[in-house]
């Protein structure tokens, strides 16, 4: 819905989850501007997925925004910089629906990091191509009004066959202990 909600985060904890179930995925940063996910694993691109939009018959560019994670076998499909000009062209464009079309031809899942929907446009474009839309929200930050206008986005621009999921972030730690604990310590005091 909006920035800092931990979208970027979650994607990449989620590719490296299925990576390291031994599942072939890649993991698109198309939050073209302001890419983040080189940032978060530690590799600096030279060039990225925005480069290769703006010039996608280059070949030489197509093998430079693709990386491997440094901690697993996931694929990266990297940003570089920040974008000088409009996006949602780009991920709206020809370029973009055939990268896709040959990443879930070749990965078994393929993750799409997008830029926070209500800022820009660009989340738009890319909610039409999933199968299932994961919407990250931050505890105690987005408010119900915003989080009510992203759904309804969402669902104007999903396809009518995907599914929407919620995943709460930031929550912060329960401070009653787990409600079995004294059960569980009883038992091993017997």
């Amino acid at each position: 819905t909006i920035p800092a909600e931990g979208k970027s985060s979650t994607a990449l904890a989620l590719a490296r989850a299925f990576a390291q179930a031994n599942r072939h995925v890649l993991l698109i940063d198309a939050d073209l501007r302001k890419p983040s996910i080189a940032r978060q694993v530690g590799l600096t691109p030279t060039h990225g997925l925005i480069d290769w939009l703006n010039n996608p018959g280059n070949e030489r560019l197509g093998n430079t925004f693709i990386a491997k994670d440094p901690l697993t076998s996931l694929s990266l499909a990297l940003g570089a910089g920040r974008a000088l000009s409009e996006t949602d062209q780009l991920l709206g464009g020809a370029a973009f629906a055939e990268f896709l079309q040959m990443a879930r031809a070749t990965f078994d899942i393929v993750i799409i990091d997008t830029p926070p929907l209500l800022p820009v446009v660009d989340t738009r474009y890319l909610a039409g191509y999933g199968d299932l839309v994961l919407m990250v929200v931050r505890y105690g930050v987005t408010g119900q009004g915003d989080l009510r206008s992203a759904l309804s986005v969402l669902r104007e621009s999903m396809r009518p066959d995907a599914e929407l999921r919620a995943v709460l972030s930031h929550q912060p730690a329960s401070a009653k202990p787990y409600r079995y604990r004294g059960y569980y310590a009883d038992a091993d005091e017997a």
